[in-house]
């Protein structure tokens, strides 16, 4: 091989693994982790969360990410009384992350990330909002709709 089909060699072979890596930075990823569905929810110092709804299957492992890295202030995700189990927390949030009989609440820091790994067991509508005073009442909340 000369150098010029060395290079192209190089050249393609650097566009499949770019390629094949994807580089998706956006609101939520609905990618399969092992066998949990990751969903990635961003808090904004603007008071809203992006996406503002998600949609879940009943049965489906969900892999939650709270990505507050380029908020500047504490943001929390919290929904009440959702049908969930086997919950487990993990990540760099500093107010932590529990499951409370049916509640979920995750607290994340300015410039850190939170996860939140659930099972849903029931199917229906259910509102999440940030805890921090006057957030949700400015509009930050967000709905998972769950179906069967």
């Amino acid at each position: 091989m000369d150098l010029k089909q060395i290079g192209l060699f190089l050249s393609i072979s650097l566009l499949l693994v770019a390629a094949a890596c994807g580089g998706d930075d956006g609101a939520s990823s609905d990618q399969a982790a092992g066998n949990a569905r990751v969903i990635r929810v961003v808090p904004s110092d603007l008071l809203k969360f992006e996406p503002a709804e998600i949609g879940v299957r009943v049965g489906e492992r969900v892999s939650l990410t709270i990505d507050n890295r380029k908020g500047s202030t504490l943001h929390d995700f919290t929904v009440d009384a959702m049908p969930v189990h086997d919950v487990h927390a993990e990540g760099d949030h500093h107010a932590g992350a529990h499951v409370d009989q049916a509640s979920l609440h995750v607290a994340v820091e300015g410039g850190k990330t939170g996860t939140i790994a659930f099972d849903v067991t029931a199917p229906g509508e259910y509102e999440f909002y940030c805890t921090v005073p006057n957030h949700a009442a400015a509009g930050m909340r967000g709905k998972i709709k769950v179906t069967g």
